[in-house]
This record gives structure tokens, C-alpha cells and sequence, in this order.
């Protein structure tokens, strides 16, 4: 009997429990089906992970989690040797879900999903060591995609495009290390063009021209350093050229009739 005992605590103490058929319930019967161990299974207890433990080292290792200032879940995620693996959901203070960043392994490669209050995707893209790399995207309330850009070490490296409603393309410019670099378009609805110039190390710079929404070109002329410079063309109503401005420094000095 003791030896009984002594393995039932044994049990309790590895946090099994004992599941045992009872045909009867008298203490009799139990003793019995103890000592003879019939049909015995063994159901591990759950026991919660302990949360936001550091090793020796100061590193964290597996589950963590942060909470907001009122008490809800601010993340959560598991960490090996101090990195970040697996998926990280984070939460809006009243519960919702923020965020969905996958990590794939622990190379810093992480691909984010973030969402309105009202559990709406509003941007997804990748991360390089806590940097946004490659393409992102941004989608309005109704799940249209209405911006693309790229980005290398966090910061805008090629095109960013931005769409209209009808998906049709509204805005493109393109970027160098944060800054724009080259071609800027602007687009209505149909396709028209009613904007196009260039960029230099993030401003205004070389030749440009207007159109109005029917596709009549307004003005055309040269950027310098971001201003007006030099002599504009500007067009009448059937688009043909009626005058000639000069501008200095954005100012206009001079105008003439063709």
C-alpha cells in the first residue's frame, strides 16, 4: 500500500493525471485498480510558459509578452538567443490586432501585416533586421491597394507609385536614399497627364510641364534648385503658346506676348 501511495505521489509531483475506468465506486474497488495499474493513461497538465525570461547571458529566450498601460496585451512573440522568431502579433490597446510579423528563422527577415482597429489590412511588407526592404504596399478602408514603395535600409530606394480608386495610376516618382531622383508623373482618372518634371537630390530640378484635365497643355519651362527659372511658355485654352514669362528665383520679371 505504501508503495502505492508512493508512486501516486510520485504521479502528482511529474504533473500527470491519472485517468481510471470505475466500474465501482467503492474505496474497496479503487484500491484495487490501484494496485493492479489498469488501463492507465497519462494526460500531461498544461502548464502555462513562463514569460519574458533572460538567460545567463542576458538574452531573451523564449515567449514574451508587453502589456499596454491599461492592462491588455501589447505582443507577443518567442525570442531565441536574443532574436526574434517565429510570429509576432501585436494589439491595439482595446484588443484588436495591430500587427502580424512572420520571421522566417532568425536571419532578421520579417514579413509585417498591419491592420486598422477595425481589423483591416492597411500595409504589408518585409523587414531586413527591423528595416523596411523591397516593396511595400498600403491599402485603403476598402482593401484597394493605393500606394507601392520601395525601400532599402528603411529608407525609399526606387519607385513609389500611388493609384486611384479604379486601381488606374495617380502619382509616380522615383527615389534615391529618401530623396527624388529623376521622373515625377501625375495622372487622372482616364490617363491624362497633367504633370510631368524632374527631380534633382530632392528637389526641382530641369524641365517641366502642365496640362489641365482635358489634356491641354497650361505652362512648360525649366526648375532650377526647386524655383521657376529662366523663360516659361504659357498656352491658351486651344493649347497654343500666348505668352512667354520670365521667372527668377520663382518670381516672374518679365512677361511677353507670342
Amino acid at each position: 500500500m505504501k508503495e502505492c501511495r508512493s508512486i501516486e505521489m510520485k504521479m502528482l509531483e511529474w504533473n500527470w493525471i491519472i485517468l481510471l475506468p470505475m466500474k465501482h465506486s467503492t474505496s474497496t474497488s479503487l484500491r484495487k485498480i490501484s494496485r493492479c495499474f489498469c488501463v492507465i493513461l497519462f494526460v500531461p497538465i498544461f502548464l502555462g510558459a513562463q514569460e519574458n525570461q533572460r538567460d545567463a547571458e542576458g538574452r531573451r529566450q523564449g515567449l514574451w509578452k508587453k502589456y499596454h498601460p491599461c492592462g491588455s496585451v501589447r505582443f507577443e512573440g518567442t525570442f531565441r538567443d536574443d532574436v526574434p522568431v517565429g510570429t509576432f502579433i501585436y494589439y491595439h490597446e482595446k484588443g484588436a490586432k495591430r500587427a502580424v510579423n512572420e520571421f522566417r528563422g532568425s536571419t532578421g527577415v520579417c514579413y509585417s501585416k498591419q491592420y486598422s482597429q477595425e481589423a483591416v489590412l492597411m500595409i504589408e511588407g518585409k523587414y531586413i533586421d527591423q528595416k523596411r526592404d523591397s516593396i511595400w504596399r498600403t491599402y485603403d478602408v476598402q482593401g484597394r491597394l493605393i500606394m507601392e514603395e520601395e525601400y532599402k535600409d528603411d529608407k525609399r530606394s526606387g519607385w513609389s507609385i500611388s493609384y486611384h480608386e479604379d486601381g488606374s495610376l495617380a502619382e509616380k516618382k522615383y527615389f534615391e536614399n529618401d530623396r527624388e531622383e529623376g521622373l515625377w508623373v501625375r495622372k487622372i482618372e482616364n490617363g491624362t497627364t497633367v504633370l510631368r518634371a524632374e527631380y534633382k537630390e530632392g528637389v526641382l530640378s530641369g524641365p517641366a510641364k502642365y496640362w489641365n484635365t482635358a489634356g491641354t497643355p497650361i505652362c512648360s519651362g525649366n526648375y532650377a534648385h526647386g524655383w521657376r527659372t529662366g523663360w516659361w511658355i504659357e498656352y491658351n485654352e486651344k493649347g497654343r503658346p500666348a505668352f512667354r514669362v520670365k521667372f527668377k528665383r520663382g518670381r516672374e520679371v518679365e512677361r511677353k506676348s507670342i
